[in-house]
């Protein structure tokens, strides 16, 4: 039984009272409670399982594609990226990955061009080392100095060779990070010279012009030897390979102020 005053002054009644059976009152609000609680679980269950559906498939559909496309560049693929869409973390590792497969593709066509050009190189004394022995051993040669030119040929390109080779093996120490320097004081002006002429007779046989600039006031400096003159060798082999007929290469040289010297290979 409740019950409740009434502030109703002109009425003659002053209070409401209900009546209810105890049971009533505990069995509808559990009942109704209960629904309720049923209900809302089970749109909180749904709702979970559509928002996992949701979450999963934003994160591992660009996480397959990338998987697929680490696949396909792992097999030979260099061509392969993936879409960049947003800014998440999943987009930036995607970035990551594209400019890894550029690096792959830059770095193998680099290796292409790389093993071309060595096989050139490694081609053309071979080839006139076999063509003049075999002309030597025939003995289809009748002229002393016929046969002293030939033996110059196969001399000279076999030291070529034997240049290339050297190359080949600074290229690998220097990709195994084992190239060690050992500098020591050298005296330009000879040393440029000396260097300088060892490649006249290439230059003689392009019909090029290897001319000198020397002076013999230059300083002594503190470098490696031996590195120092596979750079102008290189640098002087190169320019005479590809100047004209009747052309010419100039290597020259000259002090700095503060100190040093600076070597130029013009063509």
């Amino acid at each position: 039984v409740v019950a409740v005053p009434l502030n109703a002054p002109e009425s003659t009644y002053y209070n409401l009272v209900v009546a209810k059976q105890l049971e009533e009152l505990q069995a509808t609000p559990s009942g109704v409670l209960m629904r309720y609680i049923i209900i809302a679980g089970a749109i909180a269950l749904t709702l979970s399982i559509i928002l996992a559906l949701l979450l999963s498939n934003y994160v591992l559909r660009p996480l397959h594609r990338l998987s697929q496309a680490a696949w396909d560049l792992a097999h030979g693929d260099l061509d392969r990226r993936v879409e960049v869409t947003g800014k998440d973390e999943i987009s930036e590792l995607s970035r990551y990955f594209n400019y890894m497969a550029e690096r792959i593709q830059r770095s193998s066509q680099l290796q292409k061009d790389f093993v071309a050009n060595v096989s050139h190189e490694i081609r053309t004394p071979l080839t006139s080392i076999e063509g003049f022995s075999q002309a030597l051993l025939d003995d289809v040669v009748e002229k002393d100095e016929d046969r002293e030119r030939y033996l110059r040929i196969i001399s000279d390109e076999s030291r070529r060779l034997k240049r290339v080779l050297s190359q080949l093996l600074a290229l690998s120490r220097l990709d195994e990070g084992a190239w060690v320097i050992h500098p020591a004081p050298l005296s330009l002006s000879e040393y440029i010279k000396e260097t300088g002429r060892k490649l006249e007779p290439l230059a003689q046989e392009q019909d090029v012009d290897l001319i000198l600039e020397v002076p013999d006031n230059l300083p002594v400096i503190e470098t490696d030897r031996d590195a120092l003159e596979m750079v102008i060798s290189n640098l002087l082999d190169n320019a005479i390979k590809f100047t004209p007929e009747k052309g010419e290469v100039v290597l020259s040289a000259d002090s700095l102020p503060k100190g040093g010297a600076r070597l130029q290979v013009r063509d």
